[in-house]
C-alpha cells in the first residue's frame, strides 16, 4: 500500500488535469471509448498503467450485479478491476462448478471515486454488457494475492450453493496460506488455477459517467452508446449529454 501512495503522490502532479471539473466536460476532450476515457482517469488516479493493467496494491473496485443459478434476483458483489483498456474491462470471479461451466455472463457495473459532499467532486460510472471468459494468465500479474488466494481455497471446498459456512475456520485459513506460498513460488499453473477462477472480459455495450457535486447547479451526465445498439463489436457513437435523472 505506501508503494501504491507513492506512485500515486507522483503520477497526479503529471495527469491530474484529465481530473479537473469546473461544472461543465469539454465533450470534446473526452475518449470517442468510454473505457479508454475510464482508463485514462484510473491512470491519473494511480490505479493502473498506461497499459490499464491494475497496479500493486492499488484499491480499485467497482459493484457487480449479475445473474445468480439458485436465485430468482441478481447477486451484488464488491470485485476488483484486473485491467481496463479500449477493449474492454477484466475481474475475477470464483469458478462454481453449479454454474455448468458458464462461459458468458450478462452483467450491470457501477464504479464511484470521490465523495458527494460540499468541496468535493463524485464521479460515477456505469456499464453493462455480456461478459466472456478469457485466459487468467493476465490476472495472475494484477489480482492481490489475498483475494486470490481465498477464491481458489474456497473453491476447493465442494458445495453446489452460492454461500456456503465454513466448518473448519482454522483449516479454511491453513489452506490459504499454503495456496499464497504456491502462488508466491509460481507453482500453480494457468490451467490449475483456472479451475478454481474465471477471468471475464466485458465490452459494453452503453456505458455513462455521471459528475459532479452539490456544489455545482447540476451534475453532467454523458452516456455512449454502440453505434449499432447492442452489438458489442460495433463502434462508438461520440459521448453525449443526457439528463442526470
Amino acid at each position: 500500500m505506501r508503494a501504491w501512495l507513492g506512485r500515486l503522490r507522483r503520477g497526479l502532479t503529471s495527469r491530474a488535469d484529465v481530473l479537473e471539473f469546473d461544472g461543465t466536460l469539454d465533450l470534446s476532450r473526452l475518449a470517442v471509448s468510454p473505457l479508454e476515457e475510464l482508463r485514462r482517469r484510473s491512470e491519473a488516479r494511480g490505479f493502473c498503467d498506461a497499459a490499464g493493467r491494475r497496479i500493486k496494491g492499488a484499491p480499485w473496485g467497482m459493484q457487480l450485479a449479475h445473474p445468480d443459478h439458485s436465485n430468482a434476483w441478481p447477486v451484488v458483489r464488491t470485485i476488483g478491476f484486473q485491467s481496463v483498456n479500449a477493449d474492454g474491462l477484466t475481474f475475477l470471479l470464483r469458478r462454481r462448478n453449479s454454474a455448468g461451466g458458464r462461459h458468458r455472463l450478462p452483467v450491470s457495473m457501477v464504479y464511484v471515486e470521490g465523495r458527494y459532499c460540499s468541496g468535493e467532486i463524485c464521479e460515477q460510472w456505469r456499464c453493462e454488457g455480456e461478459a466472456f471468459e478469457i485466459g487468467v494468465e493476465d490476472a495472475m500479474q494484477t489480482a492481490p494475492l489475498a483475494s486470490f488466494a481465498q477464491m481458489i481455497a474456497a473453491a476447493a471446498v465442494p458445495t453446489h450453493e452460492s454461500r456456503s459456512s465454513i466448518r473448519d475456520r482454522d483449516n479454511f485459513l491453513k489452506n490459504v496460506d499454503q495456496v499464497k506460498t504456491r502462488l508466491l513460488r509460481h507453482e500453480k499453473s494457468p490451467d490449475e488455477i483456472a479451475l478454481s477462477v474465471v477471468l471475464y472480459k466485458l465490452q459494453p455495450i452503453r456505458a455513462e459517467v455521471l459528475i459532479g457535486g452539490p456544489d455545482f447547479g447540476a451534475c453532467e451526465r454523458i452516456e455512449w452508446r454502440r453505434k449499432t445498439r447492442g452489438d458489442p463489436s460495433s463502434s462508438w457513437s461520440l459521448p453525449q449529454r443526457i439528463l442526470p435523472y
